[in-house]
């Protein structure tokens, strides 16, 4: 009987989406680069998966998900920011979410949707949409 590991990038993925913290040393830097590298794999029934929006950054930045899911960003720093979705066409906008709200956007199509904070344009993230049945596939 052969038995399976998972492998380091699996474990941080899961690390990630379950939001547990990944100690890099003493800089943050290492550490933010290191939530940004990875793109969280939401569970392939559609639900919700959170998004937290702490300091200058959304973590995790790039997300894959199924249809019908729910994404909320919630606002864990001390600024207010936006989640507000980028060209061909704006699909959501989440106005200033103040420190300590949230805001939730209902994805019923597939697509990339870029997004950014409209108050600090260099926080930019993606929600990747595909449909229920391509996600167990990407597992194996």
């Amino acid at each position: 009987m052969r038995t399976r590991f998972l492998s380091p990038i699996g474990l941080l993925v899961i690390m990630l989406v379950l939001g547990f913290s990944i100690y890099t040393g003493p800089t943050p830097a290492l550490a933010t680069a290191a939530r940004r590298s990875v793109r969280a794999l939401a569970p392939a029934v559609a639900g919700t998966i959170d998004v937290r929006i702490e300091d200058f950054d959304f973590a995790p930045a790039d997300i894959l998900i199924p249809v019908g899911t729910t994404v909320h960003w919630h606002n864990f720093g001390g600024f207010t920011h936006t989640a507000t979705s980028v060209a061909p066409v704006p699909v959501f906008n989440s106005g200033n979410v103040v420190s300590g709200a949230d805001f939730g956007f209902l994805f019923t199509q597939k697509g990339v949707y870029s997004y950014h904070c409209s108050i600090h344009p260099s926080m930019t993230g993606s929600v990747t949409v595909v449909g229920r049945t391509f996600l167990p596939m990407l597992a194996r």
